[in-house]
């Protein structure tokens, strides 16, 4: 898409200078993205079909250990869930007119007549340094100072956070003509109707530090748009290893970089929770936020859309946050949010009132979500039942006739068209990053299944309770070279100890069962137990040596006006030139291409 030059809106009283879209997306070869992907999943579909077809004719032999081949394409199928849910996404995003939805455009707010604006910062026990950081890096945004206010809003009622704001007080020429005051503890939505005035509101966490154009960049959409209710930029982590070790920055680049303008292009958008701007008049046309403890979110983004006709849209506007430390709490926070969105809106099955009002694209996006989130279920069911269904039909290989190396020539195309697509789609966020957050999907199963099962069960056998960021803290200080447990110690934490239990069984019964490589009819079953050998490795080698990172102290400086910011060096440890592929596509394709071979 060739670069448009900047040209300036007049719009009412405001002046907005408009942009080129950051990037198309998909970035590059948008017709080849979408095809090869189709291409994809269509291949490994009729990959799928023809081996229980195979199975089926088969049958009626009717060997005694038939039902052991069963057993081994049902596991092989639940673990084919990434596959069906890529597959999903795919076909969604081909139903968008390139014509008419293309990139969103960027804006930029000129001048100083600008709305009114109030900020908000929920804090709840987060370090004061932190919290401090924050409020001073939003007061120093680029805004005329007399259109906006910051409100903390302390819900952990910190006598040391009301000591430093009072001390910082102290001097009012830091911060002139702006309206600072700390309320009691309360959520902080039930408040929103008694600060009056401004026409719009605006969010961040305790320890987002907002880019200086924050409110610049995404104000102009809200303004141009009538129908635009809320806009939400992406964020960056400055406490992320540089390898990324479990995709935890990969995980925003992809949803915000990838899915979020795709799902734009549609309309229905989310709010990832924190740095959006929300038009007043659309909050009260819901009836404020949704009163829940994990999610809010994602249904107050969704309800404007079902009740209010209004839409959000995904900006780009950085904003730089610290990541949790405890990846098992993390892991359950994330899971617990989405499946409150999902039982709120009944599962998007048409018939409730929550959902009757919903759009097709909202109500699709949301079963995509829905797959997703209950992934983890599937990929428990294959991790259980492939190794033993391997281990029995290793025993009856010598026994098996049967030449249907045509069938592996399938799978070998499926899994290398898959791996072009993926490059297409991920290459600018890097294969390595994006292979070691596919892997959490696997070595996380087991820990949030059981949330995902228990969700569906009556309320009093899963109640999701509000988990504040200053809980989620690593017992263990693995990435501190200072406070780094022992490797013992570290071996036997819960959050890893599974995946090394299942890493050293696997590893054992691959070699045990090597004959059954020479059976085409289980290929499929036998390269996804390499798959899961790969990804449940990824946090064993992570524990053993985990990566260090310095001290937050370590990663931020004083910027020119005398406030904390993240370091560029902190800033573009996760932003490196991305690798093309990763070692596991490598081994994957490889191991493939010698079982055709075979």
């Amino acid at each position: 898409m060739p670069t448009q030059k900047p040209f300036k809106i007049q719009h009412g009283p405001y002046q907005i200078e408009r942009f080129s879209p950051r990037h198309p997306l998909p970035r590059n070869h948008p017709l080849a993205t979408e095809y090869v992907g189709l291409a994809t999943e269509l291949i490994w579909a009729a990959y799928l079909a023809l081996e229980w077809l195979v199975v089926l004719s088969l049958q009626l032999a009717s060997p005694g250990w038939m039902w052991k081949v069963w057993l081994l394409l049902f596991a092989e199928a639940a673990s084919s869930i990434s596959e069906i849910s890529s597959f999903l996404n795919t076909v969604f995003v081909l139903l968008v007119d390139r014509e008419t939805a293309g990139p969103r455009p960027s804006y930029r707010l000129v001048g100083n007549v600008a709305p009114s604006v109030d900020i908000m910062i929920p804090c709840c026990g987060e370090a004061v340094d932190v919290i401090m950081d924050t409020v001073k890096a939003t007061l120093a945004v680029d805004y005329p100072s007399d259109k906006f206010r910051v409100f903390i809003l302390d819900d952990g009622k910190d006598d040391v956070l009301r000591e430093a704001i009072a001390l910082s007080f102290q001097d009012q020429k830091v911060w002139p003509k702006v309206t600072l005051q700390i309320w009691e503890p309360t959520i902080w939505h039930e408040e929103t109707g008694r600060m009056g005035g401004s026409a719009y509101l605006a969010s961040l966490d305790a320890d987002m530090i907002p880019d200086k154009g924050w409110l610049r960049a995404i104000i102009p959409h809200l303004i141009l748009d009538d129908d635009l209710a809320l806009a939400c930029p992406p964020q960056r982590y400055y406490n992320v290893p540089a390898s990324d070790p479990f995709g935890q920055q990969a995980e925003f680049d992809v949803f915000l970089d990838v899915y979020e303008p795709i799902d734009d292009r549609l309309d229905p958008a989310m709010c990832t929770g924190s740095g959006f701007v929300v038009k007043r008049e659309a909050i009260t046309a819901i009836g404020g936020w949704p009163l829940v403890d994990s999610g809010e979110d994602f249904i107050g983004a969704s309800i404007f859309v079902t009740m209010a006709g209004q839409w959000h849209t995904f900006v780009s506007s950085y904003r730089l946050d610290l990541h949790q430390l405890q990846l098992g709490r993390t892991f359950d926070k994330e899971n617990d949010g989405g499946v409150v969105v999902h039982k709120y809106f009944k599962f998007y099955i048409p018939g409730f009132e929550k959902n009757e009002r919903m759009p097709w694209n909202l109500r699709g996006v949301g079963v995509l979500g829905l797959v997703r989130e209950y992934a983890p279920v599937f990929h428990v069911l294959g991790l259980v039942l492939l190794p033993p269904a391997v281990l029995m039909l290793s025993q009856e290989a010598h026994s098996w006739s049967h030449s249907f190396s045509w069938l592996r020539g399938v799978l070998v195309a499926s899994l290398v068209t898959r791996k072009i697509g993926e490059r297409l789609v991920f290459g600018a966020i890097g294969r390595s990053r994006v292979a070691n957050l596919f892997s959490n999907d696997v070595w996380t199963a087991p820990y949030t299944a059981v949330r995902c099962v228990l969700s569906l069960l009556p309320e009093g056998f899963h109640t999701v309770s509000f988990i504040s960021t200053a809980a989620i803290v690593s017992n263990i200080n693995e990435r501190s070279r200072l406070q780094r447990t022992p490797l013992p110690h570290r071996l036997f934490n819960l959050d890893f100890m599974m995946p090394a239990v299942y890493f050293v069984a696997l590893s054992r019964l691959l070699y045990s069962s090597s004959d059954i490589l020479s059976v085409p009819l289980f290929t499929g079953a036998i390269l996804r137990l390499f798959s899961y050998l790969w990804k449940v490795a990824i946090p064993v080698v992570y524990i053993i040596a985990p990566p260090t990172m310095p001290d937050r102290s370590e990663l931020i400086a004083l910027d020119e006006e005398g406030n904390n910011r993240p370091t560029e060096q902190a800033i573009t440890l996760t932003t490196r030139d991305p690798t093309l592929w990763s070692w596991g596509d490598i081994i994957e394709v490889c191991a493939a291409c010698w079982c055709l071979s075979s």
